[in-house]
């Protein structure tokens, strides 16, 4: 199976154990990929849905990979240490808003849902301590908006009730 690791940011690859003095195999439009170890591919997309969506197309499309695992830094609204690993117990697309025609926020409405749940996240947390890394669980939320404090980033931090 040959699994590929996307970041944003090159900063976030780099701080992989050993990717630092990596030669990129190649910068394919303007994205550099990197080979961590055998069928294991790292590249840097950028920041932005484009630029994520444009670099797992090269992934797949020129290289093959199976699975695509989204890795790198993220910002936190709980008092956790850098470096802790989250398991998502939902997603939410914050910054997706159609409010203006009567959607709530956060509405995906080509499948008419604003939290996405994931599957077994107690289950996902407790085999990854069980392999020695450490998780707490949730919820995540996607955007290209840099949320810090107010309202906005109230509602990105607190879990939707169920439906």
């Amino acid at each position: 199976m040959k699994i590929a690791l996307q970041f944003a940011m090159p900063s976030e690859l780099h701080a992989l154990p050993g990717a630092r003095e990596l030669a990129p195999l190649e910068t394919v439009s303007g994205v550099p990929i990197f080979e961590i170890a055998p069928d294991i591919l790292a590249c840097a997309g950028g920041v932005s849905k484009v630029n994520a969506a444009m670099a797992a197309e090269l992934l797949c499309l020129r290289y093959g990979v199976d699975l695509i695992l989204n890795a790198g830094v993220a910002g936190c609204f709980t008092d956790l240490p850098t470096g802790t690993l989250v398991v998502a117990s939902e997603f939410v697309q914050h910054d997706v808003d159609t409010t203006a025609v009567g959607d709530p926020i956060g509405l995906v409405s080509t499948v008419n849902q604003v939290a996405f749940p994931t599957w077994q996240p107690e289950r996902c947390a407790e085999l990854l301590a069980s392999l020695g890394y450490p998780a707490v669980t949730g919820r995540v939320s996607t955007g290209d908006w840099f949320a810090v404090k107010g309202q906005r980033a109230e509602w990105i931090r607190v879990p939707s009730p169920p439906c």
